[in-house]
């Protein structure tokens, strides 16, 4: 996480990596002190948020199956759990969020 100023842009800008992209937004300040005030203002805000828990392909199969299960029939029960297991056997047990649609599509 960083300061940075464009040259076409009288503000200065915060830099940040998030899942590997870098990411931009400006700071409002047209000078570098009240962008490093910026910068540790939106660190202690950064550090107050809570952690985002990931979930898991298997913990999702398991809340989706119990709901199914009560909501509609048991054959459609049946093959969404066959499904699943396929599933989770061919790309195992990742977070949701890391999952490609090439990878289902496959």
């Amino acid at each position: 996480m960083y300061i940075t100023k464009r040259s076409n842009s009288p503000f200065y800008q915060l830099a940040y990596f998030e899942d590997g992209i870098k990411k931009v937004r400006s700071t409002g300040a047209k000078t570098k002190t009240d962008a490093l005030k910026y910068l540790l203002t939106y660190k202690e805000n950064l550090e107050k948020e809570p952690k985002t828990e990931f979930i898991t392909l298997k913990k999702f199969s398991e809340t989706y199956l119990e709901h199914i299960r009560l909501m509609h029939s048991q054959h459609y029960y049946k093959c969404c759990k066959s499904t699943f297991k396929k599933v989770i056997e061919f790309i195992n047990n990742k977070p949701l969020k890391d999952i490609k649609p090439n990878e289902i599509e496959m």
